[in-house]
């Protein structure tokens, strides 16, 4: 009984984890290995994440657009200056294509990177970086080493050499742990970028659906320009009639 239930046993709250459950409640991934289990604890995460949501959602979109800024110069200024072209079209598509792609490449170079420290197959890596970007956040494949026991001992000495191990371990953890967090926040905010090309990319091609009754723009222009030269040509008419009427009374 006291190996099943230390088996797994809980994390504790420390600094490190309540860091994570912070970006984890903020970014809405929500992995769910760390929830606080106390009224006091749900309480402060109500109050926490209901501000910090929007602003974290706000703070994505606004530096998704600046990505977006960034790579429609570079594409332009690559145009202009190595293809040379004066007047380069399409910028939106070929932004939407580069961020997609860059986004394909992140997960791959990020899925293969951990492989080997969490010993995962790289099909389980690349899912892993799938749920994660999309905010999807199942909890199945989390960056959290297994804290299963395999053996109880009671030899004191054992205890303390493993403690110093343990010691350096969560020093290496907090290290790996900064630098998958900057890994993460860039590719969130790739992401964001990704979402925010797809809309400038259907506003640049004017995808709209048909609705029953609507006349599209070009239709109505056209309308626009047979009536102005009716009425156009009315005038000219009634002008001329006007004159010869005016030269027989003369």
């Amino acid at each position: 009984m006291a190996y099943e239930g230390l088996s797994e046993p809980k994390r504790q709250w420390t600094y490190n984890v309540a860091m994570r459950f912070v970006f984890q409640a903020l970014t809405t991934i929500g992995y769910g290995y760390i929830t606080p289990q106390t009224p006091r604890g749900q309480l402060l995460c109500i109050l926490v994440a209901l501000p910090g949501i929007p602003i974290t959602i706000l703070a994505f979109q606004a530096i998704g657009e600046m990505i977006v800024r960034w790579v429609n110069n570079i594409v332009e200024k690559f145009e202009r200056k190595i293809l040379k072209r004066e007047e380069p079209r399409g910028m939106q598509t070929k932004s939407l294509v580069f961020l997609v792609s860059l986004t394909l490449v992140l997960i791959a170079v990020n899925g293969s990177v951990m492989m080997d420290p969490y010993e995962w197959t790289f099909v389980e890596a690349v899912y892993f970086w799938f749920v994660t970007l999309t905010t999807i956040g199942f909890g199945d494949y989390t960056m959290v080493r297994s804290q299963r026991i395999m053996e109880l001992s009671i030899n004191i000495s054992q205890n303390h050499d493993e403690g110093k191990d343990e010691a350096g371990q969560k020093t290496f953890e907090i290290f790996t742990g900064l630098f998958f967090l900057f890994d993460l926040i860039l590719c969130l905010c790739i992401v964001s970028s990704v979402l925010n090309s797809v809309v400038s990319f259907i506003e640049e091609n004017k995808f709209r659906a048909p609705c029953p009754g609507c006349v599209s723009r070009r239709t109505q222009d056209q309308v626009d320009n047979e009536i102005n030269n009716i009425s156009s040509n009315f005038g000219s008419q009634r002008a001329e009639n006007a004159m010869s009427m005016t030269s027989v009374e003369f």
